[in-house]
């Protein structure tokens, strides 16, 4: 029985952990979905350009994420379709 629950342990702790080519289709369904949820259709420059849109955000995020915090920083939100960014 302690062997049992040992392996299931381990399992289930492995199974928790994400890769991150996991994380990265992950992300990507989620922007296809969005794209598609406000009507751009694949392979048309709309969906292109909603595409890019989405990790200019993502990466504004990042960068403020990263960047030193700062007293007079004010607050910047990003609507598209469903999803409301702000950073």
């Amino acid at each position: 029985m302690k062997r049992f629950l040992a392996i299931a342990t381990l399992a289930a702790s492995l199974c928790a952990c994400k890769s991150a080519e996991d994380k990265r289709l992950e992300l990507s369904a989620r922007d296809d979905a969005e794209c598609e949820n406000i009507g751009a259709k694949r392979d048309t420059p709309a969906y292109t350009d909603c595409r890019l849109r989405l990790k200019e955000i993502r990466a504004k995020i990042i960068a403020g994420a990263l960047a030193a915090p700062s007293d007079s920083h004010s607050t910047v939100c990003n609507k598209t379709g469903n999803t409301t960014i702000c950073n």
